[in-house]
């Protein structure tokens, strides 16, 4: 029973941070599409999140939890699975001449973040919530995810 709580109580968290790091359930369009060169184009594809942290601390994401996130060539972005099974759908832009490199998700707000792409692992971090700051490193940043690209069929 106490195992089972310690579960669900990760879960929620867990839930928490990826919405968080999604900026809320609503991603409004805007009409900017990203140019498809350099890291634009390598991001482009399915990705699943294998990892997440808050400040500094591994949360345990449940084997049964799949989520992914799906970068399009158009500059949309579509997250499915996860918790509550819900998609959510979005807008993302990339600086990769920043250092570190920025990437913004855009929803009726923008929620700031730097990544870094290493061949098929994806790293990106950003405030534990709602709005917040770019972090200036991934050390001092409050969450992180890191996610594996998935193969294709």
């Amino acid at each position: 029973m106490r195992q089972q709580k310690g579960a669900d109580v990760r879960r929620i968290i867990a839930t928490a941070l990826v919405l968080g790091l999604l900026a809320g359930a609503a991603w409004a369009a805007e009409d900017d599409p990203e140019p498809q060169a350099g890291d634009a184009r390598k991001l482009v594809g399915e990705w699943e999140v294998s990892e997440i942290k808050i400040k500094g601390m591994a949360i345990p994401f449940p084997n049964d939890v799949k989520m992914t996130f799906t970068f399009k060539k158009d500059g949309s972005l579509q997250a499915g699975g996860g918790f509550g099974g819900q998609d959510k759908a979005g807008k993302w832009k990339i600086d990769p001449k920043k250092a570190p490199k920025h990437l913004d998700l855009i929803d009726n707000n923008t929620s700031p973040m730097i990544y870094k792409l290493e061949k098929d692992v994806l790293t990106i971090a950003g405030a534990a919530g709602n709005g917040g700051e770019r972090p200036k490193d991934f050390a001092s940043a409050p969450a992180m995810m890191v996610l594996k690209r998935k193969a294709k069929k």
